[in-house]
Formats: C-alpha cells, structure tokens, sequence
C-alpha cells in the first residue's frame, strides 16, 4: 500500500490536521499542535523516513509510555490471525496507523477488492494530533487522493483519548463492538515513585502533575476492575478492548510481558482468560529494543478456558499449554524449572526474612547518619553505602530491628543473584540497590551458607527460568516475591550437606 502517488494541485488539506482544544493533549504535556498551520506539517507527511515515528520528543514519549511498532512486528502477529472480509478494525492508540496500514495491505492482497471498501472498515484513535495527521494522510494518499475517503478517514480516525472518549456515533455504530482490535497501547506504569505524576513533579512542573493525577482519576473510575493490583495504562487499554470487542471477535495487542507474570496484574489477566481462548507470545521476532520484554496477547472471544497457550520466542517455537491457577499464569521457560518449583522442598522465604533496605539516606551530621565501607559492595553497585544510626531510622517508619545484627544484602539488579554479608551490626546500611534479609530462627544452616546458597549460578538460572524471573534483562530489578518463593533446588541440598 505504500504506493507513490503524485499530488495533485489545490487539494484541499484542511481536513486533515485535527482541531479544536483537546482535553487530553492539556493533560500529557503536548504542544498546541493543533494551532499550526497544515502547511507547516506536510513536509512531515510526506517524509517516508519519519511517517512511522511522528510525536513529541522522547521525554514526553517516556512520560506517555510509547515505543514505535516495528512494521515487521505487526506483519508477523497478523500472519497470526484469521483476517476475515466486511469486519470493523480498532486501533485505540493508533499513532502514525501502521496496524490499520498493514491490514489494509493484506486485505487488499487477499484479492480484487475496492480500497474505499476496505478504509471504511478502519477506526482509530491518537491523543497526537500529528499522528492522527499522518494516519489520515497516508491511507488517503493510498486510494490516489480520492475524494470519496475524506468524510470516513475524518469521521472514522480520531484525535481523542481512547480510555475517555465520548464518542457516541462511533460507538452507536459499531454497538455490536469490533471485530478485530489490534495495536501497541502505551506501557504506562501509573502508581509509585516511577508514575508520571512523581515525574512531572521532580520536574518542576506541579500543575502538569495535577492535571495527570486528575486523569487518572477519573480513568480508574471508569476501570475499576482493571485497577485493584496497580494503575497502568496498559491495563487500562485492555479494558477498553474487552468492552468494544464484538462476540467471536479477535483481539491482539502487544504488552509488556509483566503484564503476564507479576501478581499486580492478576485483575487483567483474570478478565482476559473470562472472555476466551488466550494466547500468549513472548518477544516475538526480537519486538523492541528497550529494556521491558514485550509479548503479544491474543484473544479470541468465546467461552473461557482453563488454560492459555504460551510460547517465549526468545528460547522455543513451541507452544504449550499452561493451567490456569487462580488468577495467575505459570509459565516456566523449562520443565527443569517447572519441576523445582514443583516438586523442590525449603523456599528461600522459609529460611531468610527479605525485606527492603532503607533508601535515601545521605551523609547528614545533624541526623546522625554517616558513611561506612565495611560491607564489600563492589559486587553490590558502584553507589556508597550509607550507614545510620538506630535512633534516626526509627524516624523512617521502618523495621528497625531488620535492619541491625546479623544479616546480608541481596543485590536487586544484574545479571546474577549476589548477596554479601553484613559485618557491622550497630550500623543500619542505605543504598537503593539491595534488600536486606535475616536467617530465620527455623533455617538450619548459619548465614554464612544461606550466602554461598544465593551466589550459586544454579539459583541465578532457577530465578531467571520461573513465572516471575527475567531471563535476558541484565538490569531488571530482582522482584522480592519471587526471591523469597524461590525453592532451594535438591542438588545444592546435597551439596552443602543439608538434611531433605
């Protein structure tokens, strides 16, 4: 479809840039896109190099949660589908309109058919003006600039939040729902130090992190089962699928892979394995160059099901069934790992106290705390250590007791587990990098072992292997729940001698 066709002279243009005050480009921070003349965007449009990755610069698109869709990408996850003729296709967050592009291609490709049929089956919505801009330019330019397509590309692909959007015609006519929705949401993580909110305000910038905060809101009033675990906008987004999704329709959304795996977003996948037949594929053709591991959901509606069906790309082509349990997936990247969690005896959280450690404390006279290099932390991170006094971390609202006396320090990134011991007990360590744990009453070997325990590479592996590892992100933060479920696995009982 990415066809060259001459622009004809006096076209009107007008139509396509997006007007009047939007809510939502107020609230994430856009410029005022929409007061710029179209003549100051179509040399962006017809760019060929930049039509794919239009927007706001790379702060505001972290602070949005974007990552630009490799085409390859949604090639391959529609060669995955059952694409079908007369259906309506949604893309909620459709930036530049790749997916709708692409599936306008294969339906195309599938035979002899009207392309103005074909654009009439497309819906989308973009908080970015310019992205909806080039998405309405580059399918009009794909039926030569016929006249024909403007009242449904500007009537049909909107500048509008997707999780707010009052859009009653649109979903008047389509009331019996889509029948295909695809696309690559925002990964958006909204609660905590991390959220936009918190960054916006470090940022100097208090009325942006006001207006975000109210955002969000009102979206977790209008998702409340998609915000029980945690707030994010990827959740949200499915939510918003599931709603709009017709029966027997198809879903198929890229998503980052926690999304599968951490307890937080045990909501979504519970709602996803109620509505159908779920698949679920990990990194799929190497999908991004980011540090968060992506994975493609598939769903397709009908009666739920007691399993999914799961493959990492990354280490297999074949897929497997999973039980469900609960509201969890568990989903091991080997039937090693699946057999020590399964079958293995003592877990990690049976023998040691994980908490987290204290964080920033800095040298401070006045409350007492000072810095102190008796734990060996070149193996822990290049940052200091920081020690304190009893009587300040009482202030901190924290488990005093956790953090003296006999104990060691769990490094929370890296490639591999690594823990080391601490040797001065009058002194509570700070450092953003660790946990702390404590030998329980109950573990029947000294801490000295518990620590050559955690520095064994087969732990490293068992950890990287289980639902909630990260296997290949060298700087992911080791998740506390799955270190203290990590079992002891029965080789490295024998090895240290340990009674089973």
């Amino acid at each position: 479809m990415r066809m060259k066709a001459e622009i004809p002279e006096g076209l009107d243009w007008s139509w396509i840039w997006p007007n009047g005050p939007l809510e939502a480009v107020a609230v994430q921070g856009f410029p005022e896109l929409d007061a710029l003349p179209i003549e100051a965007v179509l040399p962006l449009l017809l760019d060929n190099q930049r039509q794919d990755k239009v927007g706001v610069d790379k702060v505001l698109r972290r602070l949005r949660g974007v990552h630009y869709t490799p085409t390859h990408l949604v090639s391959s996850v529609f060669e995955e589908l059952e694409l079908k003729s007369n259906v309506r296709v949604f893309d909620p967050a459709m930036g530049a309109g790749v997916w709708l592009r692409t599936w306008l291609d294969q339906w195309l490709g599938s035979g002899v058919r009207n392309i103005l049929d074909g654009i009439g089956q497309l819906y989308g919505f973009d908080i970015d003006p310019l992205a909806v801009a080039v998405t309405r330019f580059l399918l009009w330019r794909a039926t030569f600039w016929d006249l024909d397509a403007v009242g449904v590309l500007t009537r049909q692909l909107r500048t509008a939040d997707a999780c707010l959007v009052q859009a009653k015609d649109i979903w008047s006519e389509c009331e019996n729902g889509f029948d295909l929705i695809v696309g690559n949401p925002p990964w958006l993580f909204l609660s905590g130090r991390g959220s936009p909110v918190a960054q916006y305000r470090r940022m100097g910038q208090p009325k942006l992190a006001e207006s975000y905060q109210n955002w969000i809101t009102r979206v977790a009033k209008q998702y409340p089962e998609f915000s029980k675990g945690c707030k994010d906008l990827a959740k949200w987004f499915v939510g918003l699928s599931l709603q709009q999704l017709a029966t027997h329709g198809q879903l198929a959304l890229v998503l980052p892979e926690s999304l599968v795996r951490l307890p937080r977003y045990r909501d979504v996948r519970f709602k996803l394995a109620s509505a159908g037949s779920v698949r679920v594929v990990v990194n799929p053709i190497g999908t991004f160059s980011v540090t968060s591991v992506s994975c493609v959901v598939f769903l397709s509606e009908g009666s739920s099901q007691d399993h999914i069906l799961y493959r990492d790309s990354r280490h297999t082509n074949v897929q497997t069934k999973v039980s469900i349990v609960g509201s969890d997936w568990p989903v091991y990247r080997s039937r090693w790992a699946a057999g020590c969690h399964q079958n293995a005896g003592p877990r990690l959280g049976e023998w040691i106290s994980i908490k987290e450690g204290v964080h920033g404390l800095y040298f401070e006279p006045k409350t007492g705390a000072i810095p102190v290099c008796a734990v060996d932390v070149s193996q822990l991170g290049s940052q200091q250590m920081v020690g304190t006094k009893r009587a300040f971390l009482k202030q901190l609202k924290t488990s005093p007791s956790h953090h003296f006396g006999e104990r060691m320090v769990i490094r929370k990134t890296g490639a591999t587990l690594c823990a080391a011991i601490v040797d001065t007990h009058e002194l509570a360590y700070a450092h953003q990098n660790v946990y702390v744990g404590k030998r329980k009453s109950t573990c029947p070997v000294s801490i000295t072992t518990l620590v050559k325990l955690l520095n064994e590479p087969i732990l490293t592996e068992l950890y990287q292997q289980s639902p909630l590892g990260q296997s290949e992100q060298p700087m992911a933060q080791l998740r506390i729940s799955a270190l203290r479920d990590l079992p002891i696995p029965k080789v490295l009982l024998t090895k240290y001698g340990i009674a089973q």
